[in-house]
């Protein structure tokens, strides 16, 4: 198997890890925290901990002295499976002066592992994804918009075995994860859900509509939606209410499958040329192209989507300093301007509209309004 350098993401880390005593390192499963981590401690002082190991020290009642007398760089992997050493990974980054800076990897979100503290001074935090247009070349698009982006899938011999490889990871999460976040929904139901989210992909979320098709109510609805939003295998976007626009908004937030990979897999579709031919081509191109810009903006945070009833829309509205920029997503061979991104460039007060689409060229749409290649 090939192997595609990490050289942002260990940049991220590394400008985190000069700046706190400690990292928390989080992302799906298969996305490549454990090798990257790896890599920071072959040069330097440092030791490794895997937390999923049944002969890891850290497991026993001695995991503090064994921390306490380390130096370097100490990385502590799946916390999510003892998420009350964040308590004693604390204490020790107050110490003055400091022996050790922690690095800790977690496949779920701080906000939803039992037993964690609620607040953690002190400690940065890197979220990281599988593999960019960056890191694959811009050219190689359409095998990342199809494979996904997580490093087995895309560096697969084929598109079957990509698909079968994705099929059990899928399985994998379901049966092993997601009973260490205290859920007790059974594999099946989950399974079922995230396809249904599958065919939900790009829409804002109808919780009364998916509870009546899984014959459950809202609020378990909402859990199992919390489930996989944790796990990083769902992205819920925030809708963005924050201007007196005057103009009734959608609030619900917008709902994607986070890897287009996995999406197409709950989808039953294999190779782009497939997809090419699925009705959900368009809205698999809008989630792919939007996880491709939120890794370039560095950032998910002040991001939101912007929909009014009236028709004005938006896939993607982030807020850098004093920049207002807009974002749409369209698979097309030449990106035209519409009414609803008019009318959202002046809701918004945008400084710029890009139009993001899977060509080669970069041109002037209208006044405020790029076409931008996505590998641009």
């Amino acid at each position: 198997m090939n192997t595609i350098q990490r050289s942002e993401a260990r940049t991220r880390v590394q400008q985190e890890m000069e700046q706190y005593p400690a990292v928390l390192l989080e992302g799906p499963r298969q996305c490549g925290k454990t090798a990257l981590a790896r890599s920071l401690i072959e040069r330097e002082p440092g030791r490794y901990f895997d937390l999923a190991d049944p002969t890891c020290p850290l497991l026993t009642d001695y995991a503090g002295v064994t921390l306490r007398t380390l130096v370097g760089t100490v990385v502590v992997d799946n916390i999510d499976r003892m998420p009350r050493l964040l308590e004693m990974i604390q204490l020790l980054s107050a110490r003055d002066p400091l022996p050790a800076r922690f690095l800790i990897i977690s496949a779920t979100a701080r906000e939803m592992l039992k037993a964690a503290p609620k607040t953690f001074k002190n400690m940065g935090r890197v979220s990281m994804g599988g593999f960019t247009l960056d890191e694959t070349g811009p050219e190689r698009w359409r095998d990342l918009m199809a494979r996904g982006r997580l490093p087995r899938s895309y560096l697969a011999q084929s598109d079957a075995e990509a698909h079968e490889w994705r099929n059990f990871f899928m399985q994998e999460m379901l049966e092993r994860d997601v009973p260490r976040l205290g859920a007790r929904t059974p594999p099946m139901t989950l399974r079922r859900f995230w396809q249904m989210l599958a065919h939900c992909h790009g829409q804002p979320l109808n919780a009364s509509e998916l509870a009546r098709a899984m014959d459950a109510r809202q609020d378990t609805v909402r859990r199992y939606l919390d489930i996989l939003a944790a796990m990083f295998l769902v992205r819920r976007m925030t809708p963005w209410t924050g201007d007196d626009i005057g103009k009734r908004l959608v609030k619900a937030p917008m709902i994607y499958v986070r890897d287009s990979g996995l999406l197409h897999t709950l989808l039953g579709l294999r190779a782009f040329e497939e997809i090419a031919a699925h009705p959900r081509l368009e809205y698999s191109w809008k989630g792919f192209a939007l996880e491709e810009a939120l890794c370039r903006l560095g950032s998910d945070r002040d991001a939101y989507f912007y929909k009014t009833h009236a028709g004005a829309s938006l896939d993607l509205f982030v807020i850098r300093g004093k920049k207002r920029i807009g974002f749409e997503f369209k698979f097309t061979d030449k990106p035209r301007t519409s009414k609803a991104m008019r009318a959202a460039l002046d809701d918004l007060d945008l400084d710029c509209l890009y139009v993001v689409y899977p060509g080669t060229e970069q041109y002037a749409l209208d006044d405020g309004i790029v076409a931008m290649p996505i590998g641009l």
